[in-house]
């Protein structure tokens, strides 16, 4: 069954005042013409009916997100995107009226400060095509470091509560900002479940990140893969320098990017939408 059909008839029976959309599809060309999202007719009929059409976007690359949202504008109320994307090409690209650069929000039921922290590092993401992260893995192993290092919710199956349970135990939490696009940054959903957890956040200098945190002050920056092992071994060594910065990092989170603030921002473009 069509997602056109189940969409159409939900609206005529529960007359929503909003919908969002989380398009599905490995790629662009496979995003529009898959039966698991709306066609542009299906989208065109329900903005129509005076519903507002809210679109969620995790990543925005050129060859992905971007494409679609043009597209989709005829369509859309308001675009949201997660990840924060900076390259001289993003920074330049013309800006879209309603479409609005937040964050990812965290369950803070899964990410929270409470749980003892016995594990040193953790590094937990998907490795094909980034080797940035795969040469960090290898030199890790080669090094013997003690870091937990999986391959993440997709890669490695971890539930979502296994997943947490990493990250609330790390000291330390390891992110690459580099998209499999290169080169472009993003702020990765890591960022926030690590402060969240009140780890300390080692993440690839990058602007993406610094428009949430002050870098050397909230989270450390590293500039290349020996300077990030020379500063896991430093901050697993230096508790109460980790635990300030850890300290910071959390306080930023919780004072500014918080699941709250973020539901805060969108309904009150969701509502002064349709009062137009």
């Amino acid at each position: 069954n069509h997602i056109d059909n189940v969409l159409l008839n939900y609206c005529g029976t529960f007359e929503p005042d909003a919908i969002f959309y989380v398009m599905l599809g490995d790629g662009y060309n496979n995003v529009l013409g898959s039966k698991l999202n709306p066609t542009l007719t299906c989208l065109e009929r329900i903005k129509n009916k005076g519903i507002f059409n809210s679109f969620i976007w995790c990543d925005t690359g050129f060859n992905w997100g971007l494409k679609t949202i043009e597209e989709l504008q005829p369509y859309a109320d308001l675009h949201i995107v997660w990840d924060n994307p900076r390259s001289e090409r993003h920074d330049t690209y013309p800006a879209i009226e309603n479409c609005i650069r937040l964050w990812t929000p965290e369950d803070e039921t899964l990410y929270h400060d409470r749980d003892e922290k016995n594990i040193d590092a953790s590094f937990l993401a998907s490795l094909a095509g980034y080797y940035q992260r795969i040469n960090f893995v290898q030199e890790a192993k080669k090094r013997k470091l003690n870091i937990h290092i999986s391959g993440g919710q997709r890669q490695a199956a971890l539930n979502a509560e296994s997943y947490a349970s990493i990250v609330r135990r790390s000291k330390i939490g390891i992110n690459f900002s580099s998209n499999i696009e290169l080169p472009f940054h993003q702020a990765k959903g890591r960022i926030f479940e690590y402060t969240a957890s009140k780890a300390l956040l080692l993440d690839s200098d990058n602007p993406s990140t610094q428009d949430f945190y002050k870098k050397d002050v909230d989270y450390i920056a590293f500039s290349d893969l020996n300077d990030l092992i020379e500063k896991i071994e430093y901050y697993v060594n230096n508790e109460n320098e980790r635990q300030a910065i850890a300290n910071n990092g959390h306080k930023r989170f919780k004072e500014n990017w918080t699941a709250q603030r973020y539901w805060d921002i969108i309904m009150e473009r969701v509502r002064s939408g349709l009062k137009r």
